[in-house]
């Protein structure tokens, strides 16, 4: 059966019901349909009804809903397309997946270079870039990922420590650990790995100190290139100077991260560079060590490691007083700092350090003296203050050279 040809569509027909979608389907009887219905199409339902096997439905363009209906109820094997749009065409494609066991011929009516070929090609465009940009959000779309918020128990090892002594009554307080952390330290990944390991967290704003392991404990955590950009700086100086005068136990640590691996870090200075700006920060950080003998100095490779680190600091130490962590100011001076009519200042401390032959106890020892109030009177000194002043003849007579020689020559 071939009621309709190719060659009976390649002329653009006019039909008094505007643009019309044709739909063939086969037939087990004859149905003549009315010249109302059939329009202009006389001639090729005639041929249709000659054969009695086929019928013609005509639908009007832009009805969806008819469209998909008239498909699924009438399943016809020839569809003409007088206006060609691609809503239509892309149900007509869904029906044709669903029943690929059809054989469907569809033939389109339009003229090239025409008014409705470019409105096709341009829903055809529009079409495509709203795929495009589909594919572009979803991505960078943010997807909610499923974390793991399981915790551990109490360290075995902790409890065994504080119990090891049966006369000594250990609360179930003191059996959890407990971290008192600065709220300005959440944006870091230590936090997270410390709530994972059964460590509750206490969170408040601190003035001395990152972290507060125990009431004689303290952490001060520092990133590579936040460790880098404080030694320039001398904010490291400060906070070491700081944290000692009220904790007697002072950590630094040191923690790299995975995003350190393949890119250095303001010069690589502690990464093997070798430039002149890295070898002045590792110096700065030695002299950070040798200036305050009483801090610990910690590296860890990342912030799994520190977390684990912290445990074993705090297996024998009780927990850390929130409130005496929380009252602490950077301004106090605390207990293990000198009476304050004799404490050093810390800036002049550090600018003394760095003269020739001057050691961090030479110059407590120059501050602490009663005959040098201010830096004119040290320059000015004769030789036996100082050397009263030092203890040592020797680096006096050379400290006063020093500051009387013409330092414009070499």
């Amino acid at each position: 059966m071939a009621p309709l040809k190719g060659q009976t569509i390649d002329g653009h027909p006019q039909s008094p019901h505007g643009n019309l979608i044709s739909l063939a389907k086969s037939a087990p009887r004859t149905t003549k349909p009315s010249s109302d219905i059939a329009g202009p199409a006389t001639p090729t339902t005639s041929k249709s009804a000659d054969s009695g096997s086929a019928m013609i439905v005509i639908l009007n363009h832009g009805d969806k809903y008819n469209l998909i209906n008239a498909l699924e109820n009438l399943k016809p094997s020839f569809i003409i397309l007088y206006h060609l749009d691609v809503a239509s065409l892309r149900i007509i494609e869904t029906y044709n997946a669903v029943h690929s066991e059809k054989k469907l011929r569809i033939y389109t009516v339009m003229y090239k270079e025409s008014a409705e070929e470019e409105r096709y090609l341009l829903g055809i465009h529009r079409e495509q870039n709203a795929f495009e940009t589909l594919i572009r959000e979803q991505g960078v779309l943010m997807v909610p990922n499923a974390y793991d918020v399981s915790r551990e128990s109490t360290s075995k090892l902790r409890q065994l420590s504080l119990a090891k002594d049966s006369r000594t009554a250990v609360s179930a307080s003191d059996l959890t650990n407990r971290v008192i952390i600065d709220m300005r330290e959440f944006n870091s990944e230590l936090p997270t790995f410390l709530y994972k390991r059964g460590v509750e967290l206490d969170a408040v704003t601190l003035e001395v100190g990152d972290y507060i392991l125990a009431p004689i404990v303290a952490v001060e955590r520092k990133a590579l290139d936040d460790l880098a950009q404080s030694l320039g700086n001398g904010r490291i100086f400060k906070q070491i100077e700081q944290m000692l005068r009220h904790y007697p136990r002072t950590i630094l640590l040191i923690e790299s991260s995975d995003k350190f691996k393949h890119r250095k870090v303001n010069g690589g200075p502690f990464q093997g560079e070798l430039s002149r700006r890295s070898r002045e920060t590792r110096s700065l950080l030695a002299m950070l060590i040798r200036a305050h003998p009483r801090m610990s100095c910690l590296w860890s490779v990342n912030p799994r490691c520190s977390a684990e680190l912290f445990e074993e600091v705090k297996i024998d130490e009780p927990n850390p007083d929130i409130d005496a962590a929380a009252m602490i100011r950077s301004t106090d001076l605390g207990t293990n700092s000198t009476p304050s009519r004799v404490k050093p200042n810390p800036v002049v401390k550090r600018a003394l350090t760095n003269l020739r032959g001057l050691g961090s106890g030479d110059v407590d020892s120059l501050m602490a003296s009663d005959d040098f109030r201010t830096p004119l009177d040290l320059f000015t000194g004769e030789t036996d203050a100082l050397s009263e002043a030092l203890g040592n003849i020797n680096m006096a007579q050379k400290l006063g050279d020093f500051f009387a020689m013409d330092f414009r020559y070499l």
